[in-house]
């Protein structure tokens, strides 16, 4: 899951954002990470997360070491008596993308993204081969080879090329080893 803000051309994940606050905290980013999201507590005299609220007025992690600092920086950009669309907004406003942008750049966390939540060909093509292709779902002999090569990534079966789109043409190999411009042995 990603929070951004394509006005102000920032974003962030809770993996992205852990560590900054693991830093302070003295714990674990990967531990912490999993507790940023949901009803989980901070208590800062006993160094401890809890699932109850320790007070009435205790906010979740989320809130208190996300949410928080991040109303609190566009606070300093835009205090109250700044607003409305004046030339005093729109200064800040470009100041203020710069600061986020600079704090939480959206090319690192959409990144961060594709690369802890999409699975490596070779995991993933075991779950997106009966999607290619309506012959793939039966069990045709004659598409079996290319679908079980597809599922391995095999690189001893017939080079198999999937047409995604066809303006302009695009294709996805499903090949772990071939690599751009080699030449197939057809050629």
């Amino acid at each position: 899951m990603a929070f951004a803000s394509a006005f102000d051309n920032w974003a962030f994940t809770l993996g992205s954002f852990a560590p900054k606050i693991a830093g302070k905290l003295g714990m674990n980013p990967n531990a912490l990470k999993k507790f940023l999201w949901g009803k989980y507590y901070y208590v800062a005299s006993e160094k401890k997360i809890v699932k109850n609220p320790p007070s009435s007025d205790s906010n979740v992690m989320f809130v208190k070491f996300v949410m928080d600092p991040l109303v609190t920086q566009y606070k300093k950009f835009f205090p109250d008596d700044v607003i409305g669309n004046t030339p005093e907004v729109r200064k800040a406003h470009i100041l203020a993308k710069e600061t986020f942008m600079k704090w939480m750049p959206v090319d690192k966390a959409i990144f961060s993204m594709v690369i802890e939540e999409i699975p490596s060909p070779l995991v993933g093509q075991k779950f997106k081969v009966d999607t290619l292709s309506p012959e793939y779902l039966n069990e045709t002999e004659m598409y079996l080879p290319s679908k079980q090569a597809i599922k391995v990534c095999s690189t001893k079966e017939p080079l198999v090329i999937f047409v995604a789109k066809m303006q302009p043409f695009t294709a996805r190999l499903y090949d772990a080893t071939t690599r751009s411009n080699q030449k197939s042995d057809s050629d």
